[in-house]
């Protein structure tokens, strides 16, 4: 769908409004602010930040922090397209949008010092709180790590607020695959139940006592069994359980995370359930001497 040009009219409004300096220039506040409006005057659905961040930098070509009121035809253009191409690739379970009010009002909350940056723990709080506000099931925090750390590009261990719909999109998409891989591959009545974030909040309290995150093979083999009884499942076998913690370090530490306990406990249960397919359904009884 082609953008609506934008008037005369509505241009010099618009330069009368933000051009206080009469410079004919936009900074990207001014041009975020302008975009949202030129938009919501069109009757058009708000623009994701990345977008317009996007298309102010392709503008932007010697860098200086500032475009012309000139190229406002173009920005407009090369937002909707950026929008159409998004939603023609967006999959069916592509993450909602953040909108601006709920941007602004997790910012407030979670950005104290004013940054736009966020660490983990701060970036793991948000993500449950954006999907619970959103309705979605909770992420695995194995995914949110992975989300985080695919976006922190520097490895600084901070994240910006306005990757935040990015974000969104990413874990949604690593929810989906997942899913769909779940389905297609282990039969569900064998799967490995979820480990909720309460109880999970409830074994980190009680075996993480240095709060290093970290678990040795005997806290391992201990919470293993604690979670299975919790969950009214048959105890695992120790070389099983020993197996798992194995195939989990992968750097040969002797610890594993507690963010990895869901795929613990996944890969738990499927090792169980192959011992449980590979013994014949009528074992052979042993033929006495006599």
């Amino acid at each position: 769908m082609a953008p609506k040009t934008i008037s005369e009219d509505l241009l010099e409004e618009l330069q009368e409004k933000y051009d206080k300096n009469d410079d004919e220039k936009l900074t990207f506040q001014e041009f975020q602010g302008l975009a949202a409006e030129i938009r919501q005057r069109q009757k058009l659905p708000p623009a994701r930040l990345e977008d317009v961040q996007a298309v102010f930098r392709e503008i932007d070509k010697d860098n200086s922090g500032k475009v012309s009121f000139s190229e406002l035809d173009k920005a407009a253009g090369l937002l909707q397209q950026r929008l159409a191409a998004a939603k023609a690739k967006a999959p069916a379970a592509q993450a909602k949008a953040i909108s601006p009010q709920l941007l602004t009002e997790l910012r407030e909350k979670y950005d104290k010092n004013d940054d736009d940056k966020l660490n983990l723990q701060e970036f793991q709080a948000l993500a449950a709180e954006i999907r619970q506000r959103q309705n979605q099931p909770p992420a695995r925090q194995a995914d949110v790590q992975a989300v985080f750390q695919e976006i922190d590009k520097d490895g600084s261990g901070t994240v910006s607020f306005s990757e935040l719909d990015k974000a969104a999109g990413l874990l949604q998409q690593r929810l989906a695959v997942a899913k769909a891989k779940s389905a297609k591959a282990k039969a569900p009545a064998a799967q490995a139940k979820a480990i909720s974030p309460q109880l999970l909040t409830e074994l980190r309290e009680k075996y993480d006592k240095n709060d290093d995150d970290k678990l040795n093979l005997q806290e391992f083999q201990a919470l293993a069994a604690e979670i299975r009884q919790r969950q009214n499942q048959p105890p695992a076998r120790q070389a099983d359980v020993q197996a798992v913690f194995q195939e989990i370090d992968k750097d040969g530490s002797g610890t594993v995370s507690f963010s990895e306990l869901d795929k613990a406990a996944g890969l738990l249960q499927q090792r169980l359930a192959a011992a449980k397919a590979k013994a014949p359904a009528a074992q052979a009884k042993a033929i006495s001497p006599q």
